[in-house]
């Protein structure tokens, strides 16, 4: 059946949205046969403001009997499971090497993983003062005494305080917590793996502490708009984008 599309608006720039609007009808092509509740844009790629890698989230949502038929529909397209990666009801897959870099997701409707990710969204795209400190937290790390776990920590502790102003319990929240902690981000450079080239990281590298300074040092250039570099699936690319 054909499936209704989530009415979310990117408030970020053109790039951010014209490449939404093309994955989503990707997506939507290959899971015409599946029963999908929305295609969600989430994470900071969708808040204006905001310094971030050009690499978009994006939750497929669906009913738990449906996780499997969505999933080969992907793998189907030239998508790799990842499996669930310590979260419940949400299924990570990495992209073809031919589309945009992205965080794709299946996720279980009404799943405590949609609910953060909406949630969080929402928030961030609705109270200034909150894209202000979350802003602040990433420049914070992009400077020479940045720490990880410092950051870590702070960011986990923001999210917490997102979630409960947006009416999830104490343990939901906690929940999250402690995934994103166990999810910590690694110190060590891209260059590592790509050939002594930090601009030169594979896909996969989009977790890693340099990659997360060099996305807010390239993001704070104008004010509001954030216009600067970061680092993309194919060394440096341009972007206004938001996270």
């Amino acid at each position: 059946m054909a499936m209704p599309m989530s009415a979310t608006r990117s408030a970020g720039a053109s790039f951010t949205r014209s490449t939404f609007a093309e994955l989503r009808d990707h997506y939507s092509e290959a899971l015409s046969g599946v029963d999908v509740v929305a295609i969600e844009h989430v994470g900071s790629t969708v808040v204006t403001a905001l310094a971030a890698k050009p690499v978009l989230d994006i939750d497929i949502v669906v009913a738990a009997a449906t996780v499997a038929a969505a999933s080969s529909a992907l793998e189907a397209i030239g998508f790799r499971s990842l499996g669930e990666q310590g979260i419940l009801q949400r299924g990570a897959f990495r992209q073809p090497a031919e589309l945009q870099r992205t965080n794709t997701y299946v996720v279980v409707n009404g799943s405590l993983a949609l609910r953060n990710h909406i949630a969080v969204r929402d928030a961030l795209r609705r109270d200034g003062d909150l894209r202000t400190k979350y802003a602040d937290l990433k420049r914070n790390i992009a400077s020479p005494t940045g720490d990880i776990a410092t950051y870590v920590e702070a960011k986990s502790s923001l999210i917490a305080t997102i979630l409960r102003g947006e009416g999830l319990s104490e343990d939901e929240t906690t929940t999250i917590e402690n995934a994103n902690r166990e999810r910590q981000p690694s110190r060590q450079p891209s260059s590592v793996t790509s050939g002594g080239d930090p601009r030169k990281a594979p896909a996969w590298t989009s977790c890693r502490f340099v990659d997360i300074q060099q996305c807010c040092l390239a993001s704070t250039n104008l004010p509001g708009v954030h216009t600067g570099q970061a680092v993309g699936r194919v060394g440096i690319e341009p972007t206004t984008k938001g996270l």
